[in-house]
Parts: structure tokens; sequence; C-alpha cells
């Protein structure tokens, strides 16, 4: 047997992303949404709308918690690749916990997808709640380097006022 003859009876591997929906899924959301879109488009708009209803998105109030994922305000209104990265996480409460960490610190799209797939795939712990400290110290250093850039001569007064809140901030 030459050597030709035994590559041709292993078996090749499938190529591409695992199939996360049923054909008969797949079918129903082809006749609904068109049959012009990829399988994968088909995939992500599943996952979107499993986001959205988990989240209760169906409905979005001015003060809902998630509006920040779906805002009708905004230009693009829907956050199509969060929400798609959300919808694979498969425990409900998870799902709304890192929406809940995504929303409070405004993540941008990469770091919000980063951070879910870490999760979702145990590489990495949830994320802590509330809003992460990184954010909030680099938004007061860029408030008091703007307010020092306009007013050079406040320098030891910024020192004061700094000490003055660190004192308020840890008699609490």
């Amino acid at each position: 047997m030459s050597v030709t003859e035994k590559s041709e009876n292993i078996a090749k591997k499938k190529q591409g992303r695992p199939r996360l929906l049923e054909p008969g899924h797949l079918a129903a959301y082809r006749a609904l949404l068109g049959p012009e879109l990829s399988d994968r488009t088909l995939q992500s708009r599943h996952f979107v709308s499993w986001a959205m209803t988990v989240l209760g998105l169906d409905e979005t109030p001015a003060d809902h918690p998630y509006r920040f994922l779906f805002d009708p305000d905004r230009k693009k209104g829907v956050r199509h690749t969060m929400l798609a990265e959300l919808g694979r996480v498969t425990d409900p409460d998870d799902m709304r916990y890192l929406a809940d960490h995504i929303c409070a610190n405004r993540l941008p799209t990469a770091a919000a997808v980063a951070l879910i797939r870490r999760v979702r795939l145990g590489d990495a712990p949830p994320p802590a709640p509330g809003v992460a400290p990184e954010r909030l110290i680099d938004a007061i250093l860029a408030t008091i380097n703007a307010h020092l850039r306009r007013y050079p001569h406040d320098q030891p007064a910024v020192g004061v006022a700094l000490r003055e809140v660190l004192e308020i901030v840890t008699d609490d």
C-alpha cells in the first residue's frame, strides 16, 4: 500500500466553527431572516435575541439597567457583538452579572467581548461587582489634569483638596 492510499483513508477533520444550533432551528431562522445570511450570522442573531430576552431588552424604558446595550436613541441602537457574546453564556444569572458589569463600566466592545469569552470559557473568574477602580482612578486623574492645564497656578490647592477628599472617603 502506498503512502497516498493510506492518506485517503484518514477521516478529515471538519473545518470551521462547530454549529451551535440544530439544523431545524437554523432553517427556521433562515426562513425568517432571509436566505442570503450565513450560518454564522444566523447563529449570532439567535444569541442576540436570547440575550435580549434574558436581560428584558424587549421593552427599553429610559431607566432600564441595560440601556447601554440596547439604546434606541443611539445611531446604532443595538450593540450586536456584545449581545451575541452574552447570549452564548449558558447561565442566565451569569449573563445578567456580566451585563451589569459591562453597563456599569461602559466597556468598549473589544474589552466586553474579551471579558465575556474569558469568563464563559473558564479562563478567568467573573469580575468583582461594582465599577472597576482603574476606571475611577483614570477619571479622577483626567479631571485633575484637565483642571491643572487650565489653571496651572492651582497645583498646591489641588493637593490640599485631594487630601481632604481622601479623609472624607476613608472616614466612611
